[in-house]
């Protein structure tokens, strides 16, 4: 299953999670917390598997993996920062993907992976409502390190925006659900229901 390149898994904890009063990385979907259900779905595709994590978040017993806190200059600047004190640790691809998205199982992470190309900075979805990219889940490719580091300073920290700059695979997802974020209790709440009585 795993590529000719290598490529790692990184799992997005960072956010103060806010609006859903509690880290969206200890909540149960699966039986387990998401940052360890999305580790263990990753594994089947990935080389290993990296968490992006506070300095707070790391010593959590959750957390199982090793964790890649962002360097003191990436700070401050959104997923991207996560994403670039990775590459400067891990010498692959990275397979990014948030603790927000619930829906995302392993035949959407297939689905992703088998519609890699590597010739081009990323594999993304498409959200096919609001017709753009999505930054997560996705394959980021080694060769776009150095773009998102241009990117980062020309101070344009949006990898939405990133997406729509470069070169990128776009795949259409056979489940746009998988896409769905969920940021409040209520969603939470709602996700669990739906998961448990699909």
């Amino acid at each position: 299953m795993k590529s000719d390149q290598r490529l790692y898994g990184l799992i997005l904890t960072g956010g103060e999670s806010s609006r859903m009063g509690q880290p969206k990385f200890l909540l149960n979907y699966h039986g387990i917390p998401q940052v360890n259900y999305l580790s263990q779905l990753m594994e089947k595709y990935c080389d290993d598997v990296f968490i992006s994590c506070s300095t707070d978040q790391s010593t959590h017993p959750a957390m199982q993996k090793t964790c890649i806190i962002d360097e003191i200059q990436f700070q401050n600047c959104g997923p991207m920062g996560g994403l670039l004190s990775a590459f400067n640790k891990i010498n692959g691809a990275l397979l990014v993907i948030g603790c927000d998205y619930p829906y995302f199982g392993e035949a959407d992470l297939k689905e992703l992976v088998d519609a890699r190309n590597q010739e081009l900075s990323a594999t993304v979805f498409l959200n096919k409502e609001q017709d753009f990219p999505e930054p997560f889940p996705a394959i980021y490719e080694t060769k776009s390190k150095n773009l998102l580091h241009k990117s980062f300073i020309r101070k344009e920290y949006s990898l939405k925006h990133f997406l729509t700059e470069n070169e990128i695979q776009k795949v259409s997802p056979t489940r746009p659900d998988c896409l769905i974020s969920v940021d409040t209790p209520e969603a939470s709440e709602e996700a669990k229901r739906k998961l448990k009585n699909p």
